[in-house]
């Protein structure tokens, strides 16, 4: 685990985990909030529609 609230690592697998939805078309996009110890991480993947 790193020195900062988060794990890389699992950041990483989380990332792979839900990129997948947005690769596999069931998702058009989504976007990640975790926090953790006064410590937040964002992420967008994908697009709002599918239509774009």
């Amino acid at each position: 685990m790193s020195k900062g609230a988060f794990s890389l690592d699992r950041l990483g697998r989380m990332h792979d985990r839900l990129s997948g939805y947005v690769e596999r078309g069931e998702l058009p996009g989504l976007v990640s909030l975790v926090y953790r110890k006064g410590e937040v991480h964002v992420e967008a993947i994908g697009t709002q529609s599918r239509n774009v």
